[in-house]
């Protein structure tokens, strides 16, 4: 090997390791910043009460209606909870949080905040005139809703280190191909537990067809 393609090859491993460990930093700095936030939501006081009127409303299925001003406390408990998961939810969009770290701790809480105040949300709203209120948490609880994300998405996440909110566009490209394959290999090993093989192949073909 010449002198010139071992400085040529160098050039490239050290880049490499570069980029490595910036992406490495990055991730360490993003993992610090959610400890950081979970345990100070563990001390909050005013989290910890407006989670206990939360309980308390639903128990007596007596949430407030948005325009109702004699109701100003409970519906300041309500916003204070919805405005702190729109932030984090807006944060983990961004790629600033741990999505894995805070969906471990918070996921159940999430989807139920948002399922059960999912009138509450509407009503806002339309009150307020603003459309893309608390958006982010609702689009969040959605994505953590679904079983698993398309590979176009995950190819997008680990490139960019943040979730995938919009669909990339060439996601038909990616998402096709590995579906059809994904099928196929349903399909045989589908087919292999029962004989003969082939017949067994093509019902199981057209009835995920």
């Amino acid at each position: 090997m010449d002198s010139g393609t071992a400085i040529f090859i160098g050039a490239i491993l050290a880049t490499v390791g570069w980029l490595y460990g910036g992406r490495q930093q990055r991730l360490t700095s993003r993992r610090q910043h959610t400890y950081q936030i979970i345990l100070k939501q563990q001390d909050d006081e005013r989290f910890e009460a407006a989670l206990e009127r939360l309980r308390a409303l639903l128990k007596e299925n007596d949430i407030p209606p948005a325009a109702d001003s004699k109701r100003k406390t409970d519906q300041d408990y309500l916003d204070y909870l919805l405005n702190y998961y729109e932030f984090l939810c807006a944060a983990i969009w961004c790629g600033d949080v741990d999505e894995k770290l805070i969906r471990l701790c918070e996921e159940t809480r999430l989807k139920n905040l948002t399922s059960k105040l999912c009138g509450y949300i509407s009503d806002n709203r339309k009150t307020h005139s603003q459309r893309t209120l608390w958006k982010n948490l609702e689009e969040m609880a959605v994505r953590w809703g679904k079983r698993r994300q398309p590979l176009s998405y995950r190819i997008y996440e680990v490139y960019t280190q943040k979730p995938c909110k919009t669909d990339p566009r060439w996601r038909g490209y990616v998402d096709i191909p590995a579906k059809f394959i994904r099928k196929e290999y349903v399909c045989i090993q589908y087919a292999r537990k029962r004989e003969p093989f082939w017949p067994r192949y093509r019902y199981a073909r057209n009835k995920l067809t």
